[in-house]
């Protein structure tokens, strides 16, 4: 599965010997890989309740949909565990917004902030592993930043370029783009 395969990169990258310690399961999601022991891993860890909630944090049920019906039972059986019942109708969780949604389009100062509060809440991760990223410019829909630290340069700073890119655009409710500030047009650069 694709996050083993990035632990395992990264654990190379470090020099360090990397251990799966992820049991493999039944595989529940032809389209994304991902197998019984992920979800319920996710369920627990995440309080996950509907499908939905499953969908948005492993992508699990998110093609086809052919296993909705495994993830449901995964949720049934977690929840009972729990002491909760599943109800198939519950609304998916909404994840908290990092700024209050304002009425109609946002204002590019308003876009600005939230991205930074994004990146706020990710770095902390990024520090763990010796890098950092800074907002430079937004023009448009593109945001351009500069990766810092051991993310400068790292083989793995595209991979964790696009997941800025795919958190932002949760957050923002709209397509954003995220490109190293290398990339950044020449007439904005003196701008």
């Amino acid at each position: 599965m694709g996050r083993e395969a990035l632990q395992a990169a990264i654990a190379n990258y470090r020099g360090e010997e990397w251990k799966d310690d992820h049991e493999e399961g039944a595989l529940i999601c032809k389209c994304f890989a991902i197998d019984a022991v992920m979800i319920e891993e996710m369920v627990w860890a995440n309080k996950l309740r509907t499908v939905q909630d499953v969908t948005n944090f492993t992508k699990a049920g998110g093609g086809c949909a052919s296993c909705h019906e495994d993830i449901e039972a995964i949720l049934e059986r977690v929840l009972a565990e729990k002491g909760e019942k599943f109800d198939p109708e519950a609304p998916a969780a909404k994840p908290e917004p990092v700024v209050a949604a304002a009425k109609g389009p946002m204002t590019n100062l308003q876009r600005i902030k939230k991205i930074e509060q994004v990146l706020e809440s990710l770095r902390p991760t990024l520090l763990a592993d010796g890098g950092d990223v800074e907002l430079v410019e937004v023009i448009g829909n593109t945001a351009y930043v500069n990766m810092t630290g051991a993310c400068s340069g790292c083989q793995m700073a595209a991979m964790t370029v696009a997941g800025i890119q795919q958190r932002l655009m949760e957050v923002l409710g709209e397509f954003i783009k995220v490109v190293p500030a290398s990339q950044m047009p020449k007439e904005a650069v003196g701008a």
